[in-house]
């Protein structure tokens, strides 16, 4: 077989099939994106454990419980007494104040739902899932009298928040 040479030395660039091999990675890349919704909340004072599970975070309703209180959305319910919850707070197995707090929550939210379903609007945020963060170090006794109360106020989907694993 013989080669012919170009003669003049100029040679023309053929970018259609560069332009299409770059068109379907672009939309390889887009289709498979997963926008991930982290949790960039943690609250300084707890120190989460750690996990090797690999399931995404999702935006919920977030309670907090450190060594020195328990807070729902940033907002400090009660404060603990030498790390546990204090006698007159407690019904049974329900944290009163942390009840009331969570029935209020409830009820604002709904409304902020029906309101939200007549828009047609589209929110990322859960209202009927808890997303727990709690120091690795609590007793389970406390963090069992949370879930009790967070199902006793209509909220029966629990998450936790960890640490992932390397």
């Amino acid at each position: 077989m013989r080669r012919r040479r170009v003669k003049g030395g100029e040679m023309k660039l053929n970018i259609t099939s560069l332009l299409d091999m770059f068109t379907i990675m672009l939309l390889f890349l887009l289709v498979n994106f997963s926008s991930r919704d982290e949790l960039t909340n943690i609250h300084p004072d707890v120190d989460l454990p750690e996990s090797t599970a690999e399931l995404d975070s999702i935006k919920a309703i977030d309670v907090v419980l450190t060594k020195e209180q328990l807070l729902l959305e940033n907002k400090v319910i009660m404060k603990l007494k030498k790390g546990k919850f204090p006698q007159d707070s407690l019904e049974g197995d329900q944290i009163k104040p942390f009840y009331k707090a969570l029935v209020e929550l409830k009820k604002k939210n709904s409304k902020f739902e029906s309101r939200k379903k007549s828009e047609k609007a589209l929110d990322k945020k859960s209202y009927d899932v808890i997303l727990f963060q709690s120091d690795q170090t609590m007793a389970f006794n406390m963090i069992d009298k949370i879930m009790m109360t967070t199902a006793q106020a209509g909220y029966e989907k629990f998450k936790f928040a960890v640490l992932q694993k390397d």
